[in-house]
Formats: structure tokens, C-alpha cells, sequence
């Protein structure tokens, strides 16, 4: 499967990167 994994970092911004699953 494919998809996305959010992270959210103390600096208020939001890192997207894509995973392999």
C-alpha cells in the first residue's frame, strides 16, 4: 500500500512524506 505519513512539529508546521508500506 501506498500513502502519506503527517507529522506535526513544534513549530507549527506540518511535514508530509510519502511511505511505503
Amino acid at each position: 500500500m501506498y500513502g502519506y505519513s503527517v507529522r506535526y512539529t513544534t513549530d507549527q508546521s506540518i511535514s508530509m512524506r510519502p511511505v511505503n508500506i
